[in-house]
């Protein structure tokens, strides 16, 4: 394959050492059943048990917190739909108008089958409306669901003063938390989220595994029926190659979190540096807090899916949107719950870096972007100089 450089970390970032030779093992002489009392079962189990004290050391929590799942998605269909099934039906679920479309869809069904939904609004520039959270507290919501970085802005919310408001209002507080894992300073346990929803791949580690961080004392239901594993909120064999690879990259994160935080930040600013240069060119939500590492860039007369397919044609991958729903290249729902109209949104492309973004990688965007930028004005000018003559 031809030289390419890949700047849709915020999708999937590719495995951090150490994962493949785990999996690959985990494969080849650890197939056991960790529900099986013979000795291929308990070292299933011990492996399991291995990978749950890794995550939660990264995120700050006990061990006994970490429920496993098959990723981002799954974790907030249990957490949020648990959380619901548990709350008094009357209760209205309150979310903002970015939230990932697991979460916004959720919600829908929530509100067909008569439950209220309230939305706190987030601005233009990406903060979310406080003011907004505390009156619909006052209607004794059943589920608070804000999540901690915005995926397609890489804004961060202030989930610690929004779980201090949640406690306040004796609210429950569900937090998607799948773009902050690792790039918190903070353990994202101790920001006072009640659930907060985890993906492997989004650090390094294989698809196909997640977590909810679920307290103790959290009332939930196990919304599937099947749930005999994992705090009794799931069933079926757990994905055991998944799972240690989870715990291999989140022991990678919490033994090298610094410095690959200031990779991130380095490597972001670096990439928002060259998209700034660009006539014309707007980052989404530039002013306010939030991760250097993931940015959504508007480039005026520009088309988000005719860049997107440039820039993959010359070798630099990017994404429109979030990866669950990017196939169809869909204007991005969340920038119109910022406030976007949908032409913007349709123009807005993400980059995202990751833990092995090069310079080099930089250098090539900084190189191809503008002259992708240019040749895309010059065919839209030649364009629109054709219709005018025609139509004169």
């Amino acid at each position: 394959m031809d030289e390419r450089s890949y700047f849709d970390h915020a999708a999937s970032s590719p495995v951090v050492p150490g994962v493949t030779d785990a999996v690959r093992a985990v494969l080849e002489e650890g197939w056991g059943n960790p529900s099986s009392a013979h000795f291929e079962g308990r070292r299933a189990r011990r492996r399991i048990d291995e990978a749950r004290e890794s995550v939660a050391a990264l995120v700050g929590c006990e061990p006994g917190d970490v429920v496993f799942t098959s990723g981002g998605t799954e974790s907030n269909a249990l957490a949020v739909g648990g959380m619901l099934a548990a709350a008094d039906p009357g209760a209205p679920l309150v979310l903002s108008t970015v939230e990932h479309s697991s979460v916004s869809r959720l919600a829908e069904r929530a509100a067909d089958a008569g439950r209220a939904v309230l939305h706190v609004g987030v601005s233009r520039e990406g903060e979310l409306d406080l003011a907004a959270l505390d009156r619909a507290l006052q209607s004794k919501p059943g589920l608070v669901s804000i999540m901690s970085a915005n995926n397609e802005t890489g804004t961060i919310f202030p989930i610690e003063e929004i779980a201090a408001r949640c406690r306040a209002a004796n609210a429950p507080l569900h937090s998607d938390a799948v773009h902050c894992l690792g790039k918190s300073e903070t353990p994202l346990a101790r920001l006072g989220a009640d659930a907060l929803s985890l993906s492997a791949h989004k650090i390094g580690g294989p698809q196909g595994a997640g977590a909810v961080i679920l307290g103790k004392c959290v009332a939930i239901k196990d919304v599937l029926g099947a749930g005999n594993h994992e705090r009794g909120l799931r069933g079926g064999t757990e994905n055991l190659p998944g799972i240690v690879g989870f715990g291999v990259a989140a022991r990678y994160w919490t033994e090298n979190g610094e410095s690959l935080r200031g990779h991130l930040r380095e490597t972001g600013h670096a990439v928002r540096a060259i998209l700034a240069a660009i006539e014309g060119a707007q980052i989404l939500a530039e002013g306010a807090p939030g991760y250097a590492s993931t940015c959504s860039v508007m480039v005026g007369g520009i088309s988000g899916e005719a860049l997107l397919q440039a820039l993959d044609l010359e070798g630099i991958s990017v994404s429109m949107g979030a990866a669950c729903s990017s196939g169809a290249l869909e204007p991005s729902k969340p920038l119109q719950g910022m406030g976007y109209a949908r032409e913007e949104a349709a123009s807005a492309v993400r980059f995202s870096v990751g833990w092995n973004t090069s310079a080099e990688d930089v250098t090539r965007l900084g190189r191809i972007l503008p002259a992708i930028v240019e040749r895309l004005r010059g065919a839209g000018r030649a364009r629109q100089q054709r219709l005018n003559r025609a139509s004169g």
